[in-house]
């Protein structure tokens, strides 16, 4: 077993290599990293604006996990810091991978959601407000039901690629559903005012 998880160091070392020299070419496009990465994931420690650091802070990652690997016998740990640093690489290559022009997509559809909802709330209509929390608390149930889908996958996967993946995913889904929970208590906190009055 000991053996797999270096065998997964050794490809993660040259998968590595790999990015960092994406992560080069994509500072010399002047893309820039931290508005992405810092908003995308905490996991990070650098708040640099250039991704060659975030690929230099995955390497020194594989660092520590090497020497943790020689200094101890527990493959549970060495397994738990390989699938962090699976998570992190697979993080920075979607973000490297992506197209910078998705990127202005994705912020569009989020602007047009909140338009939407900004109309209902200021309309005032107190029909629309409930119908808008309806459509919020389905929603809601909607991402809950596919976290769990999610993590019931996670428990069963058995490769540390997949399982980086579906952390990801997780992740992601968690976020978007706390957004989804603010929203919805801001639409409920709206409508006891509208009833208040």
């Amino acid at each position: 077993m000991a053996g797999l998880v270096l065998e997964q160091i050794s490809k993660l070392e040259k998968q590595l290599n790999i990015l960092r020299e994406q992560a080069r070419l994509a500072d010399q496009q002047g893309r820039r990293a931290y508005k992405v990465l810092a908003r995308k994931d905490e996991r990070f420690h650098c708040l640099s604006d250039l991704f060659c650091d975030y690929a230099d802070e995955l390497f020194d990652d594989l660092a520590r996990l090497q020497r943790l690997s020689q200094k101890t016998a527990d493959l549970d740990l060495l397994q738990l810091y390989c699938d962090r640093l699976c998570g992190k690489f697979i993080m920075l290559q979607e973000v490297l991978n992506r197209r910078p022009n998705q990127q202005t997509k994705d912020k569009a559809k989020v602007d047009a959601w909140r338009s939407k909802v900004k109309k209902v709330v200021d309309s005032g209509n107190l029909t629309q407000l409930y119908a808008k929390l309806e459509q919020q608390h389905i929603f809601e149930h909607r991402l809950k039901e596919e976290i769990d889908k999610k993590i019931l996958q996670l428990n069963r996967s058995g490769s540390i690629e997949q399982s980086a993946v579906l952390q990801k995913s997780i992740l992601d889904l968690k976020t978007r559903y706390g957004r989804c929970q603010r929203t919805t208590w801001q639409l409920e906190q709206l409508i006891k005012q509208k009833q208040s009055r």
